[in-house]
């Protein structure tokens, strides 16, 4: 049998860990926000689920391009920017 368990913990942090918490989630909330547009648009437009596992690129013609790659690749890519531009 499986028990599950929960913990509760209370985290005061510093002025400085406050910012940069902020910033962090900031980013979080940005990155799912524009994901879940994206996803929402792509099922309205085409009726394409999750289960769409690999795609052929319309710009590059690359084929087989495995969609859960391409998706960390793409947020990684949106994260960096943000942050770039959050620091200058």
């Amino acid at each position: 049998m499986k028990t599950e368990r929960a913990y509760k913990y209370r985290f005061y942090p510093t002025p400085e860990q406050e910012i940069l918490l902020a910033r962090t989630f900031g980013c979080v909330r940005f990155v799912w926000n524009a994901v879940l547009r994206y996803r929402t648009d792509a099922f309205y437009q085409r009726q394409e689920t999750l289960n769409v596992r690999t795609w052929d690129c319309p710009d590059c013609g690359t084929q087989g391009i495995d969609r859960d790659v391409n998706a960390a690749r793409n947020i990684l890519q949106a994260g960096t920017a943000l942050l770039a531009g959050a620091e200058s």
